[in-house]
This record gives C-alpha cells, structure tokens and sequence, in this order.
C-alpha cells in the first residue's frame, strides 16, 4: 500500500471518528437539561408511537411556549424526528441515533446526583391553587431541609396557576428537584360538591392515576398545609399488599362506624382516612378505579358529604386502604392535644423526634390570626427557613 493510500485510510477513520465526535457532542448538549431528558424517556415509553406537542407537553409539565426549544435542540442533534399530520407535529425517536438510551440513562444520573450524592428519589403530588402558594413554599422548604439527599419530582395538579406561580415552587426546589405542571379542565368536575373550603381541586387527588403520566407506578400526595419534620423514605417505600391508598386515620372505633353509616359504606369498619397524606398506587388504580361509580356514588350521596374527597375515598375504597401511623406520619394538633393517653401529650419534644409529617388540617392554622397550638413552631421555623433561603438567591 502506498504513502497516499495509507494517509487516504488513515485521514478516513479519523474523519469519521470526528464526526462521530461531534455526534456525541450534540446529542449531550441537547440532553443537557431534566426537561429534555424527561422528553426522552416519554418517546422511549411510547416508542414506536409518535406523539404530539401537546401531549408532550401535558405528560411532562413543559408549557407549550417553552416546549419547541427542547424539541428543535434535540431534532438538530438527530434524536428525533419530527413529522406533521395536518397542522400537528407528531414526534418519535430516531432509531438511527446510536447509544441514545445508554447517553440517556448517563445524563439522567448526573443531573439526579446535582453535585451530591443523592441515592433516592420521590415522587410528590400536590392539589391547589394560588391562595396556598405560600403554604405550598413553607412544605416544599420543609420537605427538601429534611430530605436534603432525595431527588424530589414534584407533580403539581391544578387548572389555574400561572408559569410564574409554578416557578416559585421551583425555585424552592432548586437542585434537589423538579416541578411538573398538570393541568385540568375544571368543567371535568363541575357537577361535583364543592365549596369555598372544600374547592374543585381536592378531587384532582382522587383521579391522579388519569391525570399524572403513566410510567409513574406511585406517587404521595401531600397537602400544602403541612410541614414535613423528618425522612419520608419509610413512607414512600411502604408496601401497598394489593392497596390502592396508604393513608392515616384520626378517628377512633365509636367515629369510624358513625362514618361507616353516614357514607353508605360497605363495611362497617371501613376506615374513615384524612386524605391530606396518602401514598398512592397509581398502577393499581389504573387498573382497577372506575369512573362512573365515583360520580355515582357523589349523585346518590351527595348530602352526606362534609369533607368530601376524603368522604369519597373511604367509602369506596376502605377496604383497599392501608393505615399508617397517624402519630408518625399525619400529626395533627388535635392528636397532640385530645389524646393525653398518647406519649405525644407529654411535649412537643417528642413530636420534634418522632413525627414525620405534621399537618395543619382543619381551620386551625398557624399562620391565620387566633391559632391556637403548640405545634405551630415546625410551620414559623420552616417559613423562616424559607425567607432565608429566599434573601440568598
């Protein structure tokens, strides 16, 4: 082989090494983001199916406006095709594009780590509008300053808060998590009960396994008006058994058959539940939850509701709820005040070391004038912890 030919194969590996290079390069750079990664998996999950903007857009919390950029970086770089039907661009992977799911899996652990090392993750569910917004940053500060290691994908179902709303979540956040924004059609509910107290969103918790995307298998919903006081990997890793909801109850026997009765219920041990924490299984729900027997079930008992979405959930699904300690998991005031038999009663010292989740439930709520509790020093510490997070940005 002569001088000539040997460069000739010589410079035509290394071209295609450098372009292959390049490759790589481009498809890092437009895999550089959660969203873009969360657009991948989504195509993958569907793969071969394509799928449109929109629904793209619903299925990972990106607004449309924001979502073109993501789309174009990744069709650039020969992740996707993009195709139109109609007036509808419709997107698939590219099945061209070489080792993109290895890069993906890579990229998705770099950004869960964050710079820390962070071997868990969570997915949380939140139901509210922009009167609890605050309340909502006091959790969200609560909750990341006591899992300081957990990677937290936050679900944020409502119909009418705005990007910028949204962002503050966000913000709060930081690199200890996401936000996704689902948003619903409030006309889906509008033959439900509903009052000023009890709004249309608190039955988005009741329909998430429609609502949140499909690869989720289980979610925990968690009230804004709460604070979490310690780790929630022993909660969110609670075996369902066949359940449907994991959820505490602050009622004790002579209350759950007097609800029992009120609801219609089945069984006259059905667990009444507060549904301000409940560990959800959303593959089970799919699979099992109908429809049309909730909004039967609201037709036909439409006055016996009080609390209705925790109404609703514990006369239909009783059985299929497993109960968690309340003390540990749900503390309420009333639990620290009512149940001197309790250890609880003793001080707050002991709330402090053993209550996970403390929830302010009811119209007793520290940061509303004429509270009355002890427990609202986890609410000031945690909006402390807020503001000063909030001065440092």
């Amino acid at each position: 082989m002569n001088n000539n030919r040997i460069n000739n194969v010589i410079n035509d590996e290394i071209r295609e090494e450098i372009v292959e290079e390049l490759q790589i390069g481009r498809t890092a750079s437009a895999l550089g983001s959660r969203e873009s990664i969360d657009i991948l998996r989504l195509l993958a999950d569907n793969e071969p199916d394509e799928l449109s903007r929109s629904f793209i857009s619903d299925n990972t919390g990106i607004s449309p406006n924001r979502i073109s950029g993501y789309l174009d970086s990744m069709t650039r770089a020969g992740i996707i095709k993009q195709c139109y039907l109609g007036s509808e661009s419709m997107i698939s992977l590219n099945p061209e594009c070489r080792g993109i799911r290895q890069l993906a899996e890579l990229l998705d652990r770099l950004l869960e780590i964050g710079g820390s090392k962070r071997n868990k993750s969570a997915n949380i569910m939140v139901t509210l509008n922009s009167g609890y917004l605050h309340q909502l940053c006091v959790m969200l500060t609560s909750l990341v300053q006591s899992n300081p290691d957990m990677l937290i994908r936050l679900y944020v179902v409502h119909s009418s808060l705005s990007e910028e709303e949204l962002a503050q979540a966000g913000a709060v956040l930081g690199d200890h998590g996401t936000v996704h924004s689902v948003r619903i059609d409030k006309n889906d509910f509008s033959d439900a009960p509903t009052t000023d107290r009890y709004p249309s969103e608190m039955y988005y918790r009741i329909f998430a396994a429609k609502y949140l995307p499909e690869s989720l298998d289980r979610i925990l919903y968690l009230d804004p008006d709460l604070v979490v006081n310690g780790s929630i990997s022993g909660l969110y890793e609670t075996p369902f058994d066949g359940a449907l909801f994991a959820a505490a109850s602050h009622v004790g026997n002579f209350m759950t058959l007097i609800n029992s009765v009120r609801l219609n219920a089945s069984n006259e041990r059905t667990p009444y539940i507060n549904s301000g924490v409940m560990l959800m299984n959303l593959k089970a729900l799919r699979e099992r939850q109908d429809r049309d027997r909730v909004f039967r079930y609201i037709e036909e008992n439409r006055n016996r509701l009080i609390l209705p979405d925790q109404d609703i959930i514990s006369a239909l699904y009783g059985p299929d709820i497993k109960l968690i300690d309340s003390y540990r998991y749900n503390m309420t005031e009333r639990l620290f005040a009512l149940h001197i038999e309790a250890k609880t009663w003793l001080d707050v010292d002991w709330v402090r070391k053993h209550s996970v989740i403390i929830h302010y439930c009811g119209r007793n709520k520290p940061w509303k004038p004429g509270y009355i509790g002890k427990l609202g020093i986890f609410y000031d510490n945690a909006e402390a912890e807020l503001k000063r997070r909030l001065s440092r940005q």
